[in-house]
């Protein structure tokens, strides 16, 4: 469905408003297995990479790479506002260890969140910002779109004890904390896309709040500490185009 989206959006020039509600159709249709993966254990793609980060960071940074570098957003197809919104779990990304980033084989793969998923979103946030250093008429946005209802974790073909415990897992959470329905938890994203002039930055519940490293929130001046999260940006594209490339030659395979 992901492959037909884009290639409706592509060849029909769509407008904004159009490709908003390409967007929110994709994510309504596809409620019961959303385009993202959290799961416990070691798995691959048909690529060769491991299915996580590949999932949740790889594959959308390929696609937005793509669209940018084919003049996707240009004037002829009437398409005037360039934003580009990443969709960040905030915790998973605050407390991932990013001494990893990719799982070359499972002994090494770890079990418990943050994790995997961890590392994906946080490079997302990285890589987000380097994209928009990259390219001048793109501006990005990263979002937490809150603890959202959804299949995630459930139906992949895994084991059935992933499954299982991630039924658990919402209906613990669902005692502790407000859990959003689909359309709640796209608020956000749809306010970064359509509200003029917005600065840019890391968005939840439609206002703007720190990044989730805490590094990575240097006070204005500090250049040292801005030069340092521009070398972590930088090396986390770097890490992540290589990846996509060499598996794009069949070199993980």
């Amino acid at each position: 469905f992901l492959f037909f989206f884009c290639y409706c959006v592509v060849t029909w020039g769509s407008s904004m408003e159009e490709l908003i509600l390409f967007l929110f159709l994709y994510y309504y249709l596809w409620e019961h297995e959303p385009p993202g993966l959290i799961a416990p254990t070691y798995g691959i793609t048909l690529d060769g990479l491991e299915r996580t980060l590949q999932v949740n960071h790889l594959s959308h940074l390929y696609l937005a790479k793509e669209l940018i570098e084919k003049n996707f957003f240009s004037p002829n197809r009437r398409i005037s506002n360039t934003s580009i919104v990443i969709l960040s779990s905030y915790l998973p990304a605050k407390h991932c260890d990013e001494s990893f980033f990719h799982f070359s084989n499972k002994n090494e793969f770890p079990f418990f969140l943050p994790g995997a998923y961890g590392i994906a979103k946080q490079s997302s946030v990285r890589t987000g910002r380097e994209l928009e250093k990259r390219y001048n008429n793109v501006k990005v946005y990263s979002v937490h779109p809150g603890f959202a209802s959804t299949a995630l974790g459930l139906q992949r073909g895994g084991a059935r004890i992933e499954s299982a415990g991630a039924k658990i897992f919402w209906w613990l959470l669902s005692h502790f904390v407000r859990v959003k329905v689909m359309e709640e938890a796209a608020s956000t994203t749809i306010y970064c896309l359509l509200t003029k002039n917005l600065e840019k930055g890391f968005y939840q519940n439609n206002k703007k709040t720190r990044w989730p490293k805490d590094e990575d929130n240097v006070i204005d001046g500090d250049n040292e500490g801005a030069e340092q999260i521009a070398l972590k940006d930088q090396s986390c594209w770097t890490k992540s185009i290589s990846l996509i490339e060499d598996a794009r030659k069949g070199l993980w395979k």
